[in-house]
């Protein structure tokens, strides 16, 4: 028969059980949320260096156009020395020349047009002075400034700024073959080899109906809200498209990009720690700035990996997590896929040199308040012309899954 306090001290027991258990959820719990904490500042740190990383290079590669550009000034300055006596002397007329020379038709047009500033009273948009500055694009540069912070990819890729609506940047395919020859012989003849990459900007543009009502009695303001809720829509459909898009009327994405080399998995259906730790020897060791690439759930299934004795395979320095899979940072991107057969969840790559983002600066926002003025309804249309291309796919690398 069983006692009372046989029962009693059982209860007891159990009871002291459940209190400890929740008491270590509560403990992995605090750990979990300072672990989420420390990612989210290891992320903002990751990204300010690569950040830093991209405007250095940048700003030695304006410091070789400064240098190009002076050179060629220097160049030039001759030569509009040239022009300039040549112009004085049509203006002024030479001695010797004849009267009906100065007074010829061609000579007073040139001479009236040039003195009256070669035009300079027409207002015009390609001149600064004369008109261009009240065009500015003051809208769209906050708008590139918020798609800046939001979107991953672009403190990694390299982003070209341009008036025009393409770009052509060649790249170098090969390198001269340099051999070894006897004495008196011969040096074969090589060669550099060049290709090119053609980026083409694509629209990219949403439209706000607004009823005049709420433009004129919200308590807020309503358009600066509006502006930051397209921006992040901006963010969130140029950074899908750079992973994911198709080329065709819009970014090409660097996981549809065939060229793109896919690295197989060593497990069927699985992501193992080894394979990505073993993903920069597939990658040539002139590449100075790779980055792994993946979401969060990729994150948080490399994070508890374990070795067969039950040992986390990422822990360095104890509990804190590390900002680095081996020798090399790691980035969250969003949009990369899950872990999955045949997916492609990891992502191993020099962004800089083999990610090429357009940005056009036509660009802003137009207001039409007559199209639909009798339904008082203010449209609000954002444009932004970009894209975003592969252009040296051998220095990003994919790890799939293994079916």
């Amino acid at each position: 028969m069983v006692e009372i306090s046989d029962v009693m001290s059982a209860v007891h027991e159990l009871r002291e059980e459940v209190n400890k258990k929740t008491a270590d959820n509560e403990k992995i719990n605090k750990i979990q949320a300072e672990l989420d904490k420390a990612e989210t500042k290891n992320q903002e740190i990751v990204k300010k260096q690569a950040e830093l990383e991209n405007a250095q290079r940048e700003i030695a590669a304006k410091q070789e156009e400064i240098e190009t550009l002076s050179k060629a000034a220097n160049d030039n300055a001759e030569r509009i020395k040239e022009l300039e006596k040549e112009i004085s002397l049509r203006i002024s007329a030479p001695a010797g020349a004849s009267d009906a020379w100065k007074n010829s038709e061609e000579h007073l047009a040139f001479k009236e047009y040039f003195l009256s500033g070669m035009g300079s009273k027409t207002m015009r948009t390609d001149t600064d002075v004369q008109g261009g500055y009240l065009v500015a694009p003051e809208f769209a540069a906050d708008i590139l400034r918020q798609l800046h912070d939001e979107s991953p990819i672009r403190s990694f890729a390299r982003v070209r700024t341009t008036s025009k609506k393409d770009l052509t940047i060649p790249v170098r395919t090969d390198i001269p073959a340099a051999k070894y020859v006897g004495e008196t012989e011969e040096s074969p003849e090589s060669e550099d080899k060049f290709d090119s990459e053609t980026l083409t900007a694509y629209r990219q543009t949403v439209t706000l109906p607004v009823t005049l009502d709420l433009l004129q009695f919200s308590n807020y303001n309503v358009e600066s809200e509006f502006a930051q809720d397209v921006a992040m829509a901006f963010a969130i459909g140029e950074g899908r498209a750079f992973l994911k898009g198709s080329g065709s009327k819009m970014p090409e994405g660097i996981l549809t990009n065939a060229d793109v080399e896919r690295i197989e998995s060593s497990t069927s259906g699985k992501l193992v720690f080894d394979d990505v730790l073993a993903l920069p020897a597939e990658l040539k060791s002139g590449y100075k700035n790779p980055v792994y690439g993946f979401n969060r759930r990729t994150l948080y299934a490399l994070r508890t990996a374990k070795d067969s004795n039950g040992n986390y395979l990422w822990r360095v320095g104890g509990e804190t997590m590390p900002s680095l899979i081996g020798d090399y940072k790691y980035a969250i991107f969003d949009d990369m896929p899950d872990v999955a057969v045949s997916a492609t969840p990891v992502m191993f790559g020099d962004l800089f040199a083999g990610y090429t983002i357009l940005d056009s600066t036509q660009m802003g926002m137009i207001r039409d308040e007559y199209t639909s003025k009798k339904k008082a309804i203010v449209e609000m249309t954002w444009h932004r012309w970009n894209t975003g291309q592969v252009t040296m796919a051998e220095a990003i690398k994919l790890l799939k899954i293994k079916a």
